[in-house]
């Protein structure tokens, strides 16, 4: 955790990525409410709830490495390319 200084008198604390790995896991594994993981952690009770979001929304590891290491469209910015088969 780095304190940051901000242009007003509250300052912004950063956490890093193991902290950050740490809340979502005693959320989704130990299933502990997010709230209560805030409180023991000493931060915002908004934080450990949107970071399980997040974490939520982001493939796993292997899926992600499978999707981005295949073709990418012309588009440039390293989407996968997603082709229906079938007709509907």
């Amino acid at each position: 955790m780095e304190e940051v200084e901000t242009a007003g008198k509250r300052q912004k604390t950063k956490h890093d990525a193991a902290f950050r790995a740490e809340a979502v896991r005693r959320v989704q594994q130990d299933k502990q409410p997010a709230t209560r993981v805030a409180q023991a952690l000493g931060m915002s009770s908004a934080l450990p709830g949107r970071w399980v979001r997040a974490a939520r929304m982001r493939p796993p590891a292997r899926l992600a490495a499978a999707l981005w290491s295949k073709k990418t469209s012309g588009c440039g910015r390293g989407w996968p390319v997603l082709r229906r088969s079938g007709t509907f």
